[in-house]
């Protein structure tokens, strides 16, 4: 693999993002309007007029392109790929242990041959498995069985997490670690979080915690035992004002929301810092992050529009 072609390839990528004035086009437009200037940009390739399928299909167009570059047994992938692994697995766990309807949410954007994973799972044909897939998936089925929707979910997003770490070593892209720290850091955030606020026990925070990140194992054990607000001040240590700030709303119902904004926040930084490193697969997390909050940034603008 040819890591300094890949450079070069996504370095000439960047002219594909929607500019500012590009993305400014698409206020004070209808629903109607605002779908076919998307088709106009090649955004998405359905011709259902359904936002959310068109920018499924903008995610799925762009983990072709990757795929095109990178081998599909790179580390990137898992690392890029983990919440589509997770919304994948936890969907068919939550369908095989609590009885809910099985959704089809991801749509090949898993790290998973999908259509045979849910053949086991849901219709009990393994024949197209292999051994290692089959072992896989019944240890999923054994540790996350007798569990609720939140925990199947935070299991689930451990293990996965804790296959990538297994595979670093001295030779990984410093980008993609720190990219993995960062994604680990806001996780553990998040856990303790969730935790305190559904009332989790000691146990279930410690069990579920992810390993790495920015901040240690036994500090976050600590700072469970404390309160929200303490657990805010203490990540001034690691984060800017704008996201310990918003520890100051900890009683409003809306909350975890506020934090997530924050997070997002965050991440702009984050992006921002990787703009001006484009060596190694620097350039590779740095567009594919960028493609995804403008996807985001799209919905959004949608979803606002009052007809």
């Amino acid at each position: 693999m040819d890591i300094q072609f890949i450079e070069g390839v996504m370095s000439a990528s960047y002219d594909k993002l929607l500019t500012p004035s590009h993305l400014k086009s698409f206020e004070d437009l209808s629903k109607r309007q605002f779908l076919d200037l998307l088709k106009t940009h090649e955004i998405g390739r359905v011709e259902k007029n359904n936002i959310d399928l068109m920018m499924l299909e903008e995610e799925i167009k762009h983990k072709e392109f990757l795929l095109s570059l990178i081998d599909k047994d790179h580390l990137i992938f898992k690392v890029l790929y983990i919440n589509f692994d997770h919304l994948f697995l936890s969907n068919l766990m939550k369908s095989y242990h609590l009885g809910l309807k099985y959704q089809k949410l991801v749509d090949n954007l898993s790290n998973f041959d999908e259509l045979r994973y849910e053949n086991f799972i849901i219709n009990s044909i393994s024949g197209q498995l292999d051994l290692e897939e089959i072992e896989f998936l019944n240890n999923l089925i054994d540790v996350t069985k007798n569990l609720d929707a939140q925990s199947i979910s935070d299991k689930i997003i451990m293990i996965l997490h804790q296959n990538i770490m297994n595979q670093l070593n001295k030779k990984t892209d410093k980008v993609i670690i720190n990219y993995l720290n960062t994604e680990t850091t806001l996780l553990n955030v998040m856990l303790l979080i969730r935790s305190k606020k559904s009332n989790r026990d000691f146990q279930y925070f410690e069990s579920n915690i992810l390993g790495g990140g920015m901040i240690d194992k036994h500090i976050l054990i600590e700072l469970f035992n404390g309160s929200i607000e303490e657990f805010g001040k203490y990540l001034s240590l690691h984060f800017d004002s704008n996201l310990t700030d918003a520890f100051k709303h900890v009683s409003n119902i809306d909350f975890l929301s506020t934090i997530n904004i924050a997070f997002d926040k965050y991440m702009d930084l984050f992006l921002e810092d990787m703009s001006f490193n484009n060596v190694g697969f620097s350039p590779v997390i740095h567009f594919t992050l960028l493609k995804r909050k403008q996807l985001r940034l799209l919905k959004e603008k949608y979803y606002q529009i009052k007809e």
